[in-house]
């Protein structure tokens, strides 16, 4: 639960600066599940204002711990001409 108070104290001063529709969260962060994920919603909409809260979603990532890795090799496919859109 403290992970999840501090990750949310993170999380709100993002809202507040880009007042996002979605939060992806990935990587080994995503791994904790509905463990953390719980925790953490809550936390974060106990502390953000109706106007923040009200169309955020909390997200774990597609790709989870994988992300960055399919997110190089995409970058690489690009960089060597291949259309990786379709």
């Amino acid at each position: 639960d403290e992970v999840a108070r501090l990750l949310s104290a993170a999380l709100m001063n993002c809202c507040w600066l880009l007042n996002p529709d979605a939060i992806i969260i990935g990587g080994g962060v995503a791994k904790a599940g509905n463990f953390l994920f719980e925790p953490l919603e809550k936390h974060l909409r106990a502390q953000l204002s109706p106007a923040f809260k009200e169309n955020l979603r909390l997200l774990p990532a597609r790709f989870g711990n994988e992300a960055g890795m399919v997110g190089a090799a995409t970058l690489a496919l690009e960089e060597a001409g291949f259309n990786v859109n379709d």
